[in-house]
C-alpha cells in the first residue's frame, strides 16, 4: 500500500472510512499469507525489523509478539492506513517497541544500515518502479540483512482471462517466478531464493544484502 495513484488504485491507497473497512477485510483475508511470511522472516527477539505497507496494522501485532530487545517499525503511504495501524497497536507503540510512520517505499525515512529484515505483504503489486524500490530497500538494510516481498499470487502460464482482466482493473503489477527473482538479483540482492507454497499461488521474494 504505497505510492499508486489514490483516485484509481482503491486498495493501494484506502481512504475514509470505506477503507478502514476494506483494510479490516484485507488483514481477515491475508491471515495465512502473513503467517507464512512471518514463519520465512524468521524474526529474532533483538532484531531490528520494517514492514512496507503495513496496512490496518495485523502483520505488525503478528510481529510484535516475537519482538523483545528490537525494534519494529511499520510504514505505509496511506494516512487511512497508518491511522488504523496506530489504533490496533497501540500497546506496543506506548510502550516503545513499535513505531508506525506514513511514507513511500520509494523514500524511506530511515538512515542507511538500518535494519536486520524488511518484509512486505501483498503490497508490491502497487509500487512505482518496482527497482528503484528494491534498491531503496536495500540501502535501509545492515550488511548481511535480509528482505521478504510476499503476494498471494503470482503471474504464471494458465492464469485465466478473469484473473487477468481482474488484475489489469487493478493496476497491479503481479511478477512471475523469473520475474521476481530477475528484479532482486538487478536492484543488488545476493542469495536470492523465490519461495512458493505447495497447493497456493503464493510468492515471497527473498534477498541479502551483501557484507
Amino acid at each position: 500500500m504505497n505510492q499508486v495513484n489514490k483516485r484509481e488504485n482503491y486498495c493501494g491507497y484506502p481512504m475514509g472510512e470505506d477503507g478502514r473497512k476494506m483494510l479490516a477485510d484485507m488483514s481477515h483475508h491475508h491471515a495465512p499469507v502473513t503467517d507464512w511470511t512471518l514463519e520465512l522472516l524468521d524474526i529474532q527477539p533483538d532484531e531490528i525489523v520494517l514492514e512496507i505497507g503495513c496496512g490496518g496494522g495485523h502483520a505488525l501485532k503478528r510481529a510484535a509478539c516475537r519482538i523483545t530487545s528490537g525494534k519494529l517499525y511499520g510504514v505505509d503511504y496511506s494516512e487511512t492506513a497508518v491511522l488504523a495501524a496506530k489504533e490496533e497497536n497501540a500497546e506496543n507503540i506506548a510502550g516503545g517497541s513499535l513505531t508506525v510512520i506514513e511514507a513511500s517505499v520509494s523514500r524511506l525515512p530511515f538512515p542507511d544500515h538500518t535494519f536486520d529484515k524488511v518484509y512486505s505483504i501483498e503490497s508490491y503489486f502497487f509500487w512505482p518502479d518496482l527497482e528503484q524500490d528494491f534498491k531503496e530497500i536495500l540501502r535501509v538494510l545492515k550488511p548481511g540483512g535480509k528482505v521478504y516481498i510476499t503476494g498471494c499470487v503470482h503471474w504464471r502460464d494458465g492464469l485465466s482471462e478473469e484473473e487477468k482482466a481482474h488484475l489489469s482493473s487493478m493496476n497491479m503489477r503481479n511478477l512471475s517466478f523469473a520475474e521476481f527473482g530477475e528484479l532482486l538479483t538487478a536492484a543488488g540482492y545476493q542469495d536470492v531464493h523465490i519461495h512458493g507454497k505447495e497447493g497456493r499461488e503464493w510468492i515471497c521474494g527473498e534477498g541479502t544484502k551483501a557484507e
